[in-house]
């Protein structure tokens, strides 16, 4: 519910990256439950694990909230205005996406999207009082309240298609010169429930992956779409739980379990220290553990959320391959749990 209306919001104000998608993702695969795929209320069921909340099942506004996704997140529907609104970005992730009929003052309508266009086609609306049965149909492309200049306006017939264009926003990097940035990944190892691989490389730090424990880890980046580059850096934004250490394997092959074999590069990043150095002093004790809570800086104040990050230049002619695969270690909050990443950026020449 709640994830699926960050989906909305991340479709239509992102300025780059895919975290839409991310998001999509988050409001309802941690919630599906066999054999129907009804939705649970809470992601972890158990109670003694979710903060002792007995989830609602089904939960119909989980339903509900992640059958907006498309319409309103994808499609860009929007009818808090005299006129139909429509603003179309498919993530990256998804080739095509038909949305299902709806209904605008009486006018029956179905879309279907790809990565760069979308098809509107007005349909004779059928027992409903069509306020536009004897003329066209205004709509506007744009966001309601933008600029006359970032908008255009159409008129459509029934029995008529338009094709009008998408927002391809996600092709801006969020860290220039990013080649990860919302490529395909997988990842062989458990991830904490809403925490998914694809976060990792989303271009928003807002979301992230954590592995289930803070055993070793990894996922890997297919990059076979992208042309070869020589590697110049590599930046984490590792989130409030760093890990105690990283390796980073760039090469041209890879195994079924998600390993690199053959001629590789390797990059260790050993000693991984937080870079927001809060401490919690432990009682009757001479020793400090780092405490996630507080490195979050907890406070009324509303600011940009900034987390612990790690970056390096990458010396010796280092090039990306066809994967990139990144392994992680430990966590500084010692608690069992994995560390977070909530942006792995290889930055290429």
């Amino acid at each position: 519910m709640t994830y699926s209306i960050f989906a909305i919001d991340a479709n239509a104000l992102s300025l780059s990256g895919c975290s839409a998608y991310t998001y999509t993702l988050n409001g309802f695969l941690p919630y599906l439950r066999a054999p129907w795929y009804q939705f649970s209320e809470q992601a972890v069921d158990d109670v003694t694990l979710n903060g002792g909340t007995n989830p609602a099942f089904p939960f119909l506004t989980g339903h509900g909230g992640a059958n907006q996704v498309v319409p309103f997140g994808f499609l860009g529907i929007r009818t808090d205005q005299p006129t139909l609104y429509l603003n179309p970005s498919l993530p990256p992730q998804i080739p095509y996406v038909k949305v299902r009929t709806f209904h605008y003052a009486g006018a029956t309508l179905s879309a279907t999207l790809n990565i760069t266009h979308t098809n509107i086609t007005r349909f004779a609306s059928t027992n409903l009082n069509d306020l536009y049965q004897n003329t066209t149909l205004p709509f506007v492309l744009g966001t309601p309240g933008s600029a006359t200049s970032n908008t255009t306006s159409y008129h459509i017939a029934i029995n008529q298609t338009l094709t009008i264009s998408n927002r391809v926003y996600f092709q801006k990097k969020t860290h220039p010169n990013n080649l990860l940035q919302c490529l395909p990944v997988t990842s062989e190892d458990p991830y904490s429930a809403g925490q998914f691989p694809v976060a990792a490389i989303d271009g928003a730090t807002s979301t992230s992956w954590q592995p289930s424990t803070n055993e070793s880890s990894s996922l890997l980046i297919n990059t076979t779409s992208i042309p070869p580059s020589p590697i110049w850096s590599i930046y984490f934004n590792w989130g409030f739980r760093p890990p105690l250490r990283a390796t980073v394997f760039f090469g041209n092959e890879s195994t079924d379990e998600g390993q690199i074999y053959g001629n590789e590069w390797e990059v260790d990043i050993k000693d991984i220290s937080p870079s927001l150095p809060f401490y919690l002093t432990q009682p009757n004790a001479n020793t400090t553990q780092y405490n996630a809570t507080q490195a979050s800086g907890a406070t009324e104040a509303v600011v940009p959320v900034v987390g612990n990050e790690t970056r390096l230049v990458v010396e010796g002619g280092a090039w990306s391959g066809n994967y990139v695969r990144l392994v992680v270690e430990g966590c500084w909050e010692n608690d069992g749990h994995g560390a977070t990443i909530g942006e792995f950026v290889v930055v290429g020449g």
